[in-house]
């Protein structure tokens, strides 16, 4: 069943086919800038309504320091991590993140110190 609030929606996917790639990288662009800006106002809205509730409940709460409008940045995806560990005599490396290897484990338990791996980059001497 159609309704009216489906005609903006089919006029725009009905004319996709026409543009280029650069317009579809645009629209695109401009889709993902609504979504967030809706969702940043979702968010204000509902910490107004935690705080309306709060208020009543006679609680005092504080959304300082949240920033909605700031994007998560994080590790460029497929980005190497720097080697945090090295033996100098097998050449063995490790970044630090996950699970230790086992050349590591087999250090510690024979008695050497983790830090004695360190990288340069890494010391804090």
């Amino acid at each position: 069943m159609k309704t009216e609030d489906d005609e903006p929606k089919n006029k725009i996917l009905g004319s996709i086919s026409e543009l280029s790639r650069e317009d579809l990288v645009s629209v695109a662009e401009r889709f993902k800038i609504e979504i967030e800006n809706r969702e940043i106002e979702s968010k204000k809205r509902a910490v107004a309504e935690i705080k309306a509730i709060a208020e009543k409940a006679g609680l005092i709460v504080s959304f300082a320091d949240v920033d909605f409008t700031k994007r998560r940045v994080g590790a460029k995806l497929g980005a190497k991590a720097k080697i945090k560990y090295r033996d100098t005599v097998t050449g063995n490396e490790w970044s630090g993140r996950g699970l230790r290897p086992k050349w590591i484990i087999d250090a510690v338990t024979d008695g050497k110190n983790i830090d004695d791996f360190l990288t340069d980059i890494f010391k804090t001497d």
